[in-house]
């Protein structure tokens, strides 16, 4: 299973998102601007996916948001 992830605070771009060796982003998907996601829930500039989650420490330092289970 995969796992989403929104940039709540800024557009995607290198420095923004975790980058390891051995989570990388499987896809990375950037808005032209900043919108309603989740239902309007909350906004976002874009998303990544990666094939393992991210640490909560990861979460944190980069202001990224879990998408809900779907």
């Amino acid at each position: 299973m995969n796992h989403k992830y929104y940039s709540r605070m800024r557009p995607i771009g290198p420095g923004t998102f975790p980058n390891t060796q051995d989570n990388k982003p499987i896809e990375i998907v950037n808005f032209n601007e900043r919108k309603y996601v989740e239902l309007g829930a909350f906004m976002a500039w874009g998303y990544l996916v990666y094939a393992n989650a991210l640490t909560d420490g990861q979460i944190y330092e980069y202001e990224l948001r879990e998408a809900t289970k779907q």
